[in-house]
């Protein structure tokens, strides 16, 4: 009978042994298939600023991002994600392009100890649950869907690699900047892209609610989420240049300062 392959991939399988290879396989539908075709581009140039401020608290205790990132120039202090003080909440590459994390109010500061050069498109997770009994469940950070050991990361002097139990980060309240870019209106500038943001107020998420393996590739794809994003929550796409900071999620836009018309 004729069915619809509409958002469908062909899963392969490969035989192998005659010299040459076989591969037969079925129709595998994926149901929740999303293309992303906009990003904001930060330059560490330029002057620009992405921000926004709560009007009230969110909850300050489990919280989740995922976006897409692909680097622009390497080296120097690059944000992601910034909480609008240098003691406040920082997602970074460093100098020597290895990913730190830090949050000052958890006692929470890890570098990893490889450098991340990577220039293609990736997805990257990160999740805190600070109520969680068990240290390395409170704060997890994926990449294309795998899940990164921090127990061989390096953790900065008197803090620990996962934020400290119950403890309240400096980001989602209303006297902090949200920050994408930049630490702060100054501090430590992005280059690179940043695509299909996504903030979720009050939930630690996995990778899947985001995004998946395309069978066909075995590439990691976006996929719709159909979760909710929470009192402060919010889904960036980038889908107008002339209002950048539109929010599709809960109409709290950001305000996007000082990015030329590319």
């Amino acid at each position: 009978r004729n069915e619809s392959i509409e958002n469908s991939y062909f899963y392969t399988t490969l035989y192998e042994g005659t010299g040459t290879g076989k591969r037969v396989g079925q129709f595998l539908p994926l149901n929740e298939v999303k293309t992303v075709n906009n990003a904001i581009r930060f330059e560490d140039g330029d002057s620009n600023t992405f921000t926004k401020t709560p009007s009230a608290d969110g909850n300050r205790k489990i919280m989740t991002w995922s976006l897409w990132f692909k680097r622009g120039n390497l080296g120097g202090t690059q944000t992601l994600i910034g909480g609008g003080q240098t003691n406040g909440i920082m997602f970074q590459l460093n100098s020597s392009n290895q990913w730190y994390f830090y949050d000052n109010a958890a006692s929470f500061q890890v570098t990893n100890t490889y450098a991340f050069n990577r220039s293609q498109w990736v997805h990257l997770v990160f999740a805190i649950d600070t109520n969680q009994s068990t240290d390395t469940d409170r704060f997890k950070f994926y990449i294309d869907g795998e899940l990164q050991d921090l127990s061989t990361w390096n953790a900065g002097a008197g803090n620990q690699k996962y934020p400290t139990l119950n403890s309240t980060i400096s980001y989602n309240t209303n006297s902090l900047g949200m920050y994408y870019g930049k630490v702060d209106a100054t501090q430590a500038p992005l280059d690179g892209y940043l695509a299909d943001i996504h903030f979720v107020d009050g939930q630690a998420l996995t990778p899947t609610s985001f995004a998946q393996t395309d069978p066909s590739t075995e590439k990691w794809i976006p996929k719709t989420f159909t979760g909710n994003h929470g009192k402060n929550g919010h889904h960036l796409e980038f889908l107008n240049s002339s209002s950048l900071g539109a929010d599709s999620a809960n109409g709290y836009n950001f305000t996007a300062t000082d990015f030329p018309t590319r």
